[in-house]
């Protein structure tokens, strides 16, 4: 659903829908013991998040360019209801693996007929995104996701109780999602590839032997070492162009992306001491960074003027929102990764399995927003939120049943 672009936000609706339906047929039901419920904070989370975003779009004067955003933004409050839905309903979690899994091995297939020529690369019209896998979205969006549905895929294969077919399903899966996001180029989803390492094989390290563990060890330092140095996948092509652009820019030279996104930090920094508490307003971020740009003399990158964000979801919250702002998305990170490491004290398979892929979801996707602005694009705002509510609902469900006993 995701890889087709024109029914993304559809889905949603009609998740939204479905939930407010169910609603006013079981409303004695629909918020049983909501008081109780383990999920409850991370639901006042999702709320903060479009809260905040209301006060500094208000307050701001409700600019013209802050109207799609704040749609958007609209979507955190408006998952509530979702998780609600999922709670009652309570989704067939083998089911939505698979379902991943068949995206990974969609992301993969895609980026090798890409890589191949076979069909026509979408690239933007930007130089530097020519030759990079990019499925039908922007390379590091299709980067991002893909590296979280491989992860999400061995969560799974690791954790769920089936047969040996769809487990190693899932290790392909895995491999899929990660070759389509090293053929993306996107440095920003590489460095979480450590921590997601951590989240969903940590629990499965714990229970294997000395002599396995050292033979893991050599196979993935093995991997590393030829994924590096393979041409295909660029990797160290992309990670030298990023040593050599840090160079330049300490030489004073931001012409380079690295440069650039150095010099967005350096803006919204500032523009954000100048409004510490709410924030320029959603959809003023680039009228401020003009003014940067102006009273600095030019003397920095064109680029922090050419787009409406800096290149950093935190950065731009800090911008546009102020400390509301980001207390809340920090909020909306650190509760949620606790509920899922709670969730992943269960014995359970089901538990291990949304307890890994939350974390997943949760940690993936904070690192990502360290290089892109995550919630200004459908495809992570609705990636993200559904899959949330999602893992949130089943995890709820797995933490009240070790309440109980």
């Amino acid at each position: 659903m995701f890889i087709y672009k024109e029914i993304r936000s559809e889905y949603f609706g009609v998740l939204f829908l479905l939930s407010i339906l169910y609603f006013l047929m079981n409303k004695s039901v629909f918020f049983r013991n909501i008081k109780q419920d383990p999920a409850w904070i991370a639901l006042v989370a999702l709320s903060g998040m479009s809260l905040a975003a209301y006060i500094s779009y208000i307050l701001s004067g409700m600019p013209e360019q802050g109207e799609v955003r704040i749609i958007k933004y609209s979507w955190f409050i408006l998952s509530v209801p979702v998780y609600f839905l999922f709670r009652e309903i309570k989704p067939e979690m083998k089911v939505v693996w698979i379902g991943i899994i068949i995206g990974s091995f969609v992301a993969g297939g895609r980026a090798l007929l890409e890589e191949f020529k076979l069909v026509e690369e979408l690239a933007w019209d930007i130089p530097e995104m020519y030759g990079r896998a990019n499925g039908v979205m922007h390379p590091i969006r299709f980067g991002d996701l893909s590296l979280a549905t491989g992860f999400i895929s061995l969560a799974g294969s690791l954790a769920l109780e089936t047969g040996k077919t769809l487990k190693m399903l899932g290790w392909f899966g895995f491999v899929s999602g990660l070759g389509a996001s090293f053929l993306s180029g996107t440095r920003g989803a590489w460095i979480a590839i450590p921590l997601l390492l951590w989240v969903v094989l940590r629990p499965w390290f714990s229970t294997i032997d000395h002599k396995e563990k050292v033979r893991f060890i050599i196979v993935v330092i093995m991997g590393s070492i030829i994924v590096f140095s393979l041409p295909a996948f660029k990797v160290g092509e992309r990670i030298r162009q990023a040593q050599s652009d840090i160079a330049k820019f300490i030489d004073g030279d931001s012409r380079t992306s690295i440069g650039a996104r150095l010099d967005m930090i350096k803006t919204s920094i500032s523009i954000f001491t100048d409004n510490p508490i709410f924030g320029v307003g959603v959809g003023k971020y680039q009228q401020a960074a003009v003014e940067k740009y102006r009273d600095w003399g030019g003397q920095i990158s064109p680029e922090v003027i050419r787009w409406k964000n800096p290149h950093n979801e935190l950065l731009l919250v800090a911008a546009t929102r102020g400390l509301l702002g980001v207390f809340f998305y920090l909020f909306l990170f650190v509760t949620t990764f606790i509920f899922f490491k709670r969730a992943a004290e269960s014995n359970n398979s089901l538990a291990r399995f949304v307890a890994s892929s939350g974390l997943v979801l949760v940690a993936g996707f904070f690192i990502f927003g360290m290089s892109i602005a995550l919630f200004e694009h459908r495809d992570f705002l609705l990636f993200f939120l559904v899959y949330l509510v999602l893992f949130l609902s089943t995890a709820s469900m797995c933490i009240r049943k070790i309440e109980r006993r």
